[in-house]
């Protein structure tokens, strides 16, 4: 047996020699082969939350751009307790889950605290609520066959910092034991320290969305929402104290439309909507690189802040300017549909020339000098593979 085995590699060992001597000596012209340049993907540098009340129009953004993405992630979970998880309606899309896999884009879906600081506490508050969290979320990934986890725990308390990161690092362990990943988002800052410890989350996770859309939100008066000089400074940040291979910024793609000091989210089609319906003028605040109008309706004021492509293509440059992995999107359905070609231009794939073959020729001009067709291979090749010794 052990004879065999040694003819076997003795033959593929005298063979590729004499392929790669006949392809040295054989242009490809020669041989048959034309070389196009072939227009190369993009590479992906997206992520894109799908919220669970737009999971339509989300999944239909998503499917048409998948050249873009890294991982996609529908919102489908909320955290309760250590050990309840709240499903939404929708959850595990049989249409985002097909779509996904036939373009090979992970899918990492998210569990949300919803800001709430308390659930996450109490959960951390005993070593049994922990560790329990930590089991109840493997069996998510598990039982839905995901390709890992998108954990938004935000709003967290100062003192649960150092829990907090136990918490991620023994689900990390979990996790990439399945060879699974996991995905967290960091509240935004500027300095240390907050509930959450940048450094010591970023070195057990796999990639880190740092929510950089949350300068207002739907509590405060009306305001930007990601002020370009208020992104670059997180951005930095972020930056400095994590890997930012594994940094993505998290950018809207939707705006907040505030009655008061209560806003709501709105889409960038229904941002148009309301500009034609009311002849609002848009005003651009060079500083934020924002957009703001305001109306009026049923007697009551409206002021509405929101970007667009062209801004948003400013704050693409942050990723560049640190080296960041890419971008998350919050959130896909009704944005402004430039942003994807902007996408693709900025972040475009190498085009390396492809040769495409023509039918393999049977001959080689080191083998057969004279032209003439041969009978039979060159170098006869083994019929079966060896047997181990």
């Amino acid at each position: 047996m052990r004879r065999r085995a040694v003819g076997v590699a003795t033959a593929f060992a005298v063979l590729l020699p004499l392929l790669g001597t006949a392809t040295a000596l054989t242009p490809a012209s020669a041989a048959g082969i034309v070389v196009k340049p072939k227009a190369a993907a993009p590479l992906p540098r997206a992520t894109a939350w799908i919220s669970a009340t737009d999971q339509a129009r989300g999944t239909a953004s998503f499917l048409a751009n998948t050249d873009l993405y890294s991982a996609v992630s529908p919102v489908w979970y909320e955290m309760t307790s250590a050990t309840v998880t709240k499903t939404y309606a929708g959850a595990a899309n049989p249409a985002l889950l097909a779509g996904a896999q036939a373009k090979k884009v992970p899918v990492i879906p998210t569990i949300t605290n919803l800001g709430d600081p308390k659930r996450i506490s109490t959960m951390l508050a005993s070593d049994d609520g922990l560790n329990d969290h930590v089991a109840a979320l493997k069996a998510l990934v598990v039982n839905g066959k995901f390709d890992g986890l998108d954990v938004e725990y935000t709003g967290l308390n100062a003192t649960d910092r150092v829990r907090f990161s136990t918490f991620v690092g023994r689900l990390a362990l979990s996790l990439h034991y399945m060879g699974k990943q996991l995905t967290v988002g960091l509240s935004p800052k500027t300095s240390a320290p907050g509930g959450q410890d940048y450094a010591s989350i970023g070195s057990d996770v796999d990639r880190v969305r740092v929510l950089a859309y949350s300068a207002t939100s739907a509590t405060t008066t009306a305001a930007p929402i990601s002020p370009l000089g208020y992104v670059d400074a997180v951005a930095k940040f972020a930056a400095s104290t994590i890997d930012p291979a594994k940094i993505e910024l998290a950018l809207p793609l939707i705006g907040y439309d505030w009655v008061g000091a209560k806003g709501a989210p709105v889409t960038y089609d229904v941002v148009q909507a309301l500009i034609k319906k009311y002849a609002a003028k848009p005003v651009l605040n060079a500083a934020t690189s924002e957009y703001s109008f305001s109306y009026t309706a049923a007697a009551v004021k409206h002021t509405v802040w929101f970007t667009d492509n062209a801004q948003l293509t400013k704050r693409l440059a942050i990723v560049d300017t640190y080296g960041l992995a890419g971008v998350a999107f919050y959130r896909l359905g009704g944005e402004d549909a430039r942003i994807w070609p902007t996408m693709r231009l900025r972040w475009p794939a190498p085009k390396v020339p492809v040769p495409t073959p023509s039918p393999v020729p049977t001959s080689f001009p080191s083998d057969n000098p004279g032209g003439a067709t041969p009978t039979s291979s060159p170098i006869p090749l083994p019929t079966t593979p060896a047997s181990p010794s």
